[in-house]
C-alpha cells in the first residue's frame, strides 16, 4: 500500500494451492528460491535408522568404527576454535556461498546455554580428522557445517561424525534430524551425494515471493537480487 518492496519466505512446505494463494494476494514467485532438504526420524530405533542408510554409506561408517576413530562433543571454546580452523581451510578449498566464520563465533556467543550449537570433532589417536556443527531448535537438530579435510575423508570421518551426532542427540531426546540443505540444482553434487546416503525423507518449502508496484520498489528489488 505504501509502494515499498515486500519480500516473503513462508515457512510452508510446497503445495500448488499455496502458490495460487500467494499470487491471488499480489505476490510473485521468485525463481529458484525454494529451500530443499531432507529429514531423518530420530524416534525410530538406532537399528532402524542404520538400516535406512545407503549400503556404501553404511560400509564407510563401519570401516571408520573398526579403525578405532573416536570423537569429542561439546560447546566449549576450544571445540569452536577447532571448527573455525577446519571451516576456514574448507573455504579455501571450495568455492561456494557460505556463512562466514565470524557469524558462527558471534551466534554461538549470544545463544543461551541450552541452545548453543554442538561441535563434534573426530580423532584418530591424537590426530584431528575434522569437525561438524549441529544446531538445535525445538525437537530438531540441523546439520550446519561439515569441515572434514582430505585426510579425514580418507578415513570416513564425515560418516562417523554425522552418525554419532544423530545417535547422541537421539539419546538426548531430539526427534528429528534435518540434513541442512539438499537442493537438486543448487547443492554442490559431492555434498548432495554424501547427504543422500543417509536416506532422509526429502522436502521442499514454498519458496520466496515478492511484490513491487512502484519505481522505487522495483529499484530496491534489483538491489536485493544483486546482493543475493
Amino acid at each position: 500500500d505504501r509502494g515499498m518492496y515486500l519480500r516473503l519466505a513462508p515457512t510452508l512446505h510446497y503445495r500448488k494451492e499455496y502458490v495460487v494463494g500467494m499470487k491471488n494476494v499480489g505476490m510473485n514467485g521468485i525463481k529458484n528460491s525454494q529451500w530443499a532438504s531432507a529429514t531423518i526420524d530420530l524416534t525410530k530405533s538406532v537399528d532402524e535408522i542404520r538400516s535406512g542408510l545407503d549400503k556404501k554409506w553404511r560400509n564407510s561408517l563401519t570401516k571408520a568404527e573398526k579403525s578405532g576413530l573416536t570423537y569429542v562433543m561439546g560447546t566449549a571454546e576450544e571445540y569452536l576454535k577447532e571448527l573455525i580452523e577446519d571451516y576456514k581451510a574448507l573455504l579455501t578449498r571450495k568455492e561456494f556461498p557460505s556463512i562466514t566464520p565470524e557469524f558462527f563465533i558471534h551466534f554461538q556467543g549470544i545463544l543461551p546455554k541450552d541452545r548453543k550449537m554442538r561441535i563434534f570433532c573426530a580423532r584418530s589417536g591424537a590426530k584431528k580428522l575434522g569437525t561438524i556443527l549441529i544446531a538445535i531448535y525445538g525437537d530438531t537438530i540441523e546439520y550446519l557445517v561439515g569441515a572434514v579435510p582430505p585426510e579425514g575423508r580418507a578415513e570416513n570421518a564425515g560418516q562417523f561424525l554425522l552418525w554419532n551426532a544423530m545417535v547422541t542427540m537421539k539419546k538426548n531426546g531430539l526427534k528429528r534430524f534435518d540434513l541442512g540443505g539438499m537442493h537438486p540444482d543448487k547443492t554442490p553434487k559431492g555434498i548432495l551425494h554424501f547427504k543422500e546416503g543417509l536416506g532422509g525423507v526429502p522436502y521442499a518449502l514454498l519458496g520466496e515471493f515478492d511484490a513491487s508496484y512502484s519505481l522505487v520498489a522495483r529499484a530496491i528489488k534489483l538491489m536485493v537480487q544483486y546482493r543475493l
